[in-house]
């Protein structure tokens, strides 16, 4: 694949302009390999403009989820702000994931996700 989202696309989505370019180029650079490994045997499944769209949803969920935590609850003094929405873990953990999940029509992104089991059968020799 390539990487088609630019940084300050990511930083546009994310309300950020203090993130660091070159880290979030490098985030891209990782969601890229993450996706041609998703997509790997479904060449075409999504186009380019949405592609676009999904590699800056991923790049700002892996962002919100190393150096942007996000809080649940903010206090200064007698100033209180509880913020709505449920949080959960994996892609759910941020809105960008969520959204991310959204876009991903095919599903290959939320079942990158999921623990894989393998079973074994051995042949019987008797």
């Amino acid at each position: 694949m390539a990487v088609l989202a630019t940084y300050s696309e990511v930083q546009d989505i994310m309300q950020d302009t203090t993130i660091d370019n070159t880290y979030i180029t490098n985030v891209l650079t990782t969601v890229d390999r993450i996706l041609t490994k998703v997509y790997e045997y479904y060449t075409g499944v999504v186009g380019n403009d949405l592609l676009t769209e999904i590699q800056k949803y991923y790049a700002a969920h892996i962002i919100a989820s190393t150096t942007s935590r996000m809080g649940a609850e903010e206090q200064v003094g007698e100033a209180r702000i509880k913020y709505i929405g449920k949080w959960d873990v994996g892609f759910n953990a941020t809105p960008y994931g969520q959204i991310l999940l959204a876009l991903d029509t095919s599903g290959l992104i939320a079942k990158s996700a999921l623990k894989t089991a393998s079973i074994y059968a051995i042949k019987s020799f008797e």
